[in-house]
This record gives C-alpha cells, sequence and structure tokens, in this order.
C-alpha cells in the first residue's frame, strides 16, 4: 500500500444506487500492517472512519431502523467481513420493503383526490390576478392564454359586441388617462370604449374553464384544443402538491 493513501473506495450494492450511494470502506487493518505507515496517517484514517460510521447509522435511522440495529448493521459491515456486508443489505432491503408498504397504505382515494381537487378550484377563485399568477409560478404549472381568456368571458363582464379577453397589461402606447392604456384589472371589455375588471370568482366558471382547456392539450385538425388530453389545471396542481410530500 503505497504512503499516503488512506481509502480504498468501494460501490456497497445497493440496487437503486441513490438510497446511500458510494460509500469509501476504510482499510485500517491493511493501514496498520503497512511499513511506510505513519501514526498521523492512521489516525485520520481512524477518524474518517468514524464519521463514515455515524453518518451511516443516521441515515439508516432515518430510514426507519433503531439506532441499536443500525449501528449493529455498520459495525458489522465496518469489519470487512462478507456476512457484515450481508448483514447491512438485509437491513437496507427491510427498510425499503416497509417504505414501500406505507407509501402504497397512504395513497389517497379517489374521493380524497375529488376533495382537495375542488378545494383548490375554490382557493384559487379567490385570488386576484397578481396572486394568481405568483401562485402558478411557485408551483410551475403554465396555463394557457385560452384558459385566461375562458374566465373573462365567462364572467360576462361586457353587452353583446363587445370583445372580451385577459390582459392585465398596458393595451398599445401607456396612457394614464385611459384605463386599458394602463396596467390594471385583467378582464378587458372592449368595443364601446375600453374598461378593466377583476377575474370572476364564480367556482363554477372556474371549473369549467379548466375543464375546457387542460394544460398540455394537444390541438386537432381544427386548431382547437382537445379538452381530453393534457391535464386539468386543479388536477395538476393536486398532483404535483401530493408529489412533494
Amino acid at each position: 500500500m503505497a504512503k499516503g493513501m488512506v481509502t480504498a473506495p468501494v460501490l456497497l450494492a445497493w440496487e437503486t444506487g441513490k438510497d446511500l450511494g458510494e460509500i469509501p470502506l476504510l482499510t485500517i487493518d491493511i493501514f496498520k500492517n503497512s511499513r511506510n505507515a505513519e501514526l498521523s496517517e492512521l489516525q485520520l484514517a481512524e477518524f474518517q472512519a468514524e464519521i463514515e460510521r455515524k453518518r451511516l447509522i443516521d441515515h439508516l435511522v432515518k430510514l426507519g431502523a433503531t439506532p441499536s440495529e443500525a449501528a449493529d448493521a455498520v459495525n458489522a459491515w465496518q469489519l470487512g467481513k462478507t456476512e457484515g456486508l450481508t448483514k447491512l443489505r438485509s437491513l437496507r432491503d427491510r427498510l425499503k420493503e416497509a417504505s414501500t408498504d406505507a407509501t402504497t397504505a397512504s395513497s389517497p382515494s379517489p374521493e380524497d383526490i375529488a376533495k382537495r381537487r375542488a378545494h383548490i378550484v375554490d382557493q384559487l377563485a379567490g385570488l386576484d390576478d397578481a396572486k394568481l399568477r405568483a401562485t402558478f409560478a411557485a408551483l410551475g404549472v403554465a396555463p394557457s392564454d385560452d384558459f385566461y381568456n375562458c374566465l373573462c368571458r365567462s364572467a360576462r363582464y361586457g353587452a353583446m359586441g363587445t370583445a372580451q379577453f385577459y390582459h392585465p397589461d398596458t393595451i398599445g402606447d401607456y396612457n394614464p388617462t385611459y384605463t386599458c392604456s394602463q396596467p390594471g384589472q385583467p378582464c378587458v371589455v372592449s368595443g364601446f370604449g375600453c374598461m378593466r375588471n377583476p377575474l370572476p370568482s364564480n367556482r363554477q366558471i372556474w371549473a369549467a374553464c379548466m375543464r375546457d382547456n387542460p394544460v398540455g392539450a394537444a390541438k386537432g385538425a381544427d386548431g382547437k384544443l382537445d379538452a381530453k388530453t393534457g391535464e386539468t389545471i386543479d388536477a395538476l396542481i393536486e398532483r404535483k402538491l401530493r408529489e412533494r410530500r
């Protein structure tokens, strides 16, 4: 063994390759037998071995092992014997199975998902435009322009013959004298002058526009969104929130 060499990296055979990752197996026994080893180097090797031992024990405890069984398994592994590695793998497998069972048991029912989606619709319908856009940005949700326009048209702010659409920013050149020539409420009614209105708060409007304008929907031959493709906003948000847990 070359002087100054402290560790011999090995890959512990975790099938996922992610739960514990690559662990340096400190070969202290080999190190002690090296004629070139200095006391300071040996002390460093033993210190690093203890850090590795504590790190691995803490990780196993976080996965659900008791401190004593985690310590027993890690101690057996650090002895460098085959049965030690077998013991550590056995504990790992048991923890993984328990984690899978817990995940399956905690999966929400369709009824629970429906309730959460309804709650999401209610919460979104109560937000103003700035808070709504901030919420979508934080969740990584990007509704289509058609969705926003649907909200404004469905609110029926304008009379027959007017154009109703979503546009919170300045229309044309900025002019503080005119309502639509400066940023403001997002639902624009244009035709007999120009007016701005807030997003509707009626949950039925929101539910219908979400249903008809799913995120990621494909367009048909007529250029219109195919509502049977993509994912509705409430379903997308519910899924993203559930996956964060």
